[in-house]
């Protein structure tokens, strides 16, 4: 599907689920009317709205002591970039001329995350999370400087096992965030630490092969964060864009806990953020300090006019959205990687600041090539492995695109191409089950049957039979070899994972 263009209320949606887009992205709607009662709260949570509920811990941890408090400039506005001590301790780190291989930081990724998700309060795992970003970081460094270039993509939001299998092997290496650095940097608790060490272990076999590379993004932004800030800044002043944003935006709320949720149509998260309105507490005024305290989850007034309190959160959420998204194309740049994304509204935001959506890899994501996309990990990664289909894959790819220019023509060429190879797969997985059987059951049952005679001959007999057994292989081996060199094998490997998948 094109996702610069509106979808059909009876569409598959766009994001994978199965259900039809009316039933799915297509109807995200406020959960609740402002102010409605909410449920009883559970021991150590509160209730936000009738449907979310959020540990007080995440709460307290939400606005911690000494979060500067912007004053509201009435239009929407670029905000300082947000980087973690040791981000930016890894970007200050000078080159080492002994930089591992993407496939050696893949392989001591598995082992530490092994030892993170055993025991992540250990200070030996915690070390070596961070040792392991700056390995990666100036892995990719170097890989990037090597000639040929390596194709490189990157994407902050989609599975990353799910995202490799729709790039249809086009890239070398795909970026991905490091969700386990970023909760060190951020001391998001053990417990969290331990959960997103599991999570990367179960694409273990991509980044073992060094396909898939979890990287350090907010040592990124260390580097280049001014550029991401300065891009919102011009962002924000282009009125027409600022008026766009502003029409993809969804509000629930204010909620009985004066809590305002905002989404923005066809993203990847229905209800990711959500602010919380802040009253003066007069009394706590101190003009000496020149501080003051706020109060926030209060009780809903249905009498109060939370108007200009919603055009501020507006304003804040089309500058998050933007500068969210110039940061994701920064990080990008950094690592001399493409960005690729599978959210529409990310899409049309991109069309709209004329950046290019046409490239392979970006097509890919948006055709419909369902057979790489339910693989498992297994079967991607012995696809992979194929290095003579994976070429034969690209040339392909590279011929049927020639006459494509549009991202809509490049997308409808993809989803041809890969239906045309997915029936050239179905026949070739035929065509190895009868080789097997008449070009290595039959001819190596007679090759045995030669050696067991040949025994009644002594050691030249047996000798003869051994010959003739493996000469019957042969032929086998031939075709099983040539048959490795075709795209469509790719899709063989793919098929018998993601029926396995769904077993």
């Amino acid at each position: 599907m094109d996702p610069l263009a509106p979808f059909g209320r009876n569409e598959d949606c766009w994001c994978g689920s199965g259900r039809k887009y009316k039933y799915c992205h297509g109807d995200v709607r406020p959960l609740s009317q402002p102010g409605e009662p909410l449920p009883p709260d559970p021991d150590g949570q509160l209730y936000l709205s009738p449907s979310t509920v959020a540990d007080i811990d995440i709460l307290t941890g939400h606005l911690p002591a000494g979060t500067p408090i912007r004053m509201p400039s009435g239009k929407p506005a670029a905000r300082p970039v947000s980087i973690s001590y040791l981000a930016s301790q890894i970007s200050e780190l000078e080159d080492d001329t002994s930089t591992p291989s993407l496939l050696d930081v893949g392989r001591l990724r598995a082992r530490v995350m092994t030892r993170v998700a055993d025991n992540p309060g250990h200070q030996g795992s915690r070390e070596g999370v961070a040792h392991l970003a700056a390995l990666t970081f100036r892995a990719i460094g170097e890989r990037t400087r090597q000639v040929p270039r390596p194709t490189v993509i990157w994407n902050d939001g989609t599975d990353p096992v799910q995202l490799f299998g729709q790039v249809m092997f086009l890239a070398d290496h795909v970026l991905v965030p490091d969700k386990v650095f970023d909760c060190l940097a951020r001391d998001r608790g053990a417990d969290r630490l331990r959960s997103e060490a599991q999570r990367q272990l179960q694409y273990r076999e991509l980044i073992e092969a060094g396909l898939v590379v979890p990287v350090p993004n907010n040592v990124a932004m260390a580097l280049r964060g001014d550029a991401a800030y300065t891009l919102t800044a011009e962002d924000v002043n282009d009125p027409s864009l600022v008026e766009w944003v502003k029409s993809q935006l969804i509000f629930e709320g204010p909620t009985a806990r004066e809590v305002l949720f905002v989404t923005a149509r066809d993203d990847h998260e229905k209800w990711p953020q959500f602010w919380l309105h802040g009253h003066i507490n007069r009394d706590s005024l101190d003009k000496e300090e020149r501080t003051f305290r706020t109060m926030m989850l209060q009780p809903y007034s249905s009498d109060y006019d939370y108007g200009p309190w919603k055009n501020q959160v507006t304003d804040d959420a089309v500058s998050y959205y933007i500068q969210r998204l110039n940061e994701r194309v920064t990080t990008a740049d950094v690592f001399a990687a493409e960005y690729v994304t599978s959210s529409p509204f990310e899409a049309r935001l991109l069309s709209r600041k004329k950046h290019t959506l046409s490239s392979a890899a970006q097509a890919a994501l948006w055709a419909d090539i369902p057979v790489l996309r339910d693989a498992d990990v297994s079967a991607l990664a012995r696809a992979a492995s194929q290095d003579e289909a994976v070429a034969d894959l690209r040339a392909q790819v590279r011929t049927a695109m020639m006459s494509a220019r549009s991202l809509e023509s490049r997308i409808d060429v993809l989803s041809e191409k890969a239906h045309s190879i997915n029936d050239s797969a179905a026949m070739l997985e035929r065509t190895i089950r009868t080789d097997r059987t008449w070009q290595l059951v039959a001819p190596s049952g007679a090759g045995l049957a030669g050696i067991a005679i040949g025994f009644f001959g002594g050691i030249p007999g047996v000798a003869a039979g051994a010959i003739g057994a493996f000469s019957g292989l042969a032929p086998f081996l031939a075709t099983r070899r040539s048959h490795k060199r075709d795209a469509a094998y790719l899709f063989v490997c793919a098929r018998r994972g993601s029926h396995r998948h769904r077993k």
